[in-house]
């Protein structure tokens, strides 16, 4: 049962992520091209024949099974409330449509029902609910959800926990394809091993990507190095970036502390370190 489940997983995860690219090569493929470019079009589409990637999976039929992913740690607001497998319908606007589209096309070749329980809160230190409802269902075996998305502060603490399984180990499921984030795999693997990861198949991580913002102002002051200089050069690594926050620290009113009268080379929110 644990093993026919995990096929599962892995099955409909490979096409939902398949099925968004061929929905997009499909849109790509309806624009006009001008007829004095006959040549460079069909050299394009060639091309595009040649290199046009198709998911490796067998023919399978589930017989109506509701495919269950539960969504934890959503925000109820205008920035960061969002439904990576949920579109009722059409609705003309690119990603609810190319999602719309995608789970229909999933949910007819595999015979299921593609199901987002979605669960509003926060996700902190690995006590959101979502972390809790995985370690419930776990506990009791009774297979709940088949896939999940959620904050990393709880997926890590659940990979920690053993209650998620290396994604490596999963059959169907490619993780070199490049509908998958190969930054993420890399940094998210942990002695070959990867526990969660992120890819076209969520676009919540656009919208939430960390930035640093750095003064002009105190880098020419302090004759510090170019901050855009070392990124395009390669060379910004987390000890330059201490080195140089560290150098711009000042107790500027002498009384030998650092409180809110003095100049901190780096602000940072308490979260913001899973950015760095």
């Amino acid at each position: 049962m644990k093993i026919r489940h995990a096929k599962i997983i892995s099955l409909i995860l490979i096409f939902v992520l398949a099925a968004l690219s061929f929905i997009n090569c499909g849109d790509k493929a309806d624009t006009p091209t001008p007829a004095a470019d006959t040549t460079a079009a069909d050299e394009v589409s060639e091309t595009q024949a040649e290199t046009e990637l198709k998911p490796d999976l067998p023919d399978a039929d589930y017989g109506g099974k509701t495919f269950n992913i539960l969504t934890a740690g959503n925000w109820s607001n205008d920035w960061t409330e969002i439904y990576d497998f949920t579109a009722d319908e059409q609705d003309g606007t690119p990603v609810n449509d190319a999602v719309y589209l995608r789970n229909r096309t999933v949910e007819e070749q595999f015979n299921i029902t593609i199901k987002e329980i979605n669960n509003m809160g926060s996700s902190v230190g690995g006590t959101g609910k979502g972390g809790k409802f995985i370690e419930k269902s776990v506990m009791a075996g009774d297979n709940a959800y088949d896939a999940s998305q959620m904050g990393a502060y709880d997926v890590s603490v659940l990979a920690y926990k053993g209650f998620v399984v290396d994604l490596n180990s999963i059959k169907w499921l490619n993780l070199e394809n490049p509908w998958w984030d190969q930054k993420a795999n890399s940094d998210l693997t942990i002695r070959g091993m990867m526990f969660y990861t992120t890819g076209d198949i969520s676009t919540l991580d656009n919208d939430c990507t960390f930035c640093i913002l750095f003064n002009k102002k105190l880098i020419t002051d302090n004759s510090l190095e170019d901050p855009y200089k070392l990124v395009q050069d390669g060379t910004w690594t987390i000890d330059k970036f201490v080195s140089m926050a560290g150098s711009l620290s000042c107790d500027l009113n002498g009384d030998s502390k650092m409180d809110e009268n003095d100049m901190y080379g780096f602000c940072i929110w308490q979260d913001s370190m899973m950015g760095m």
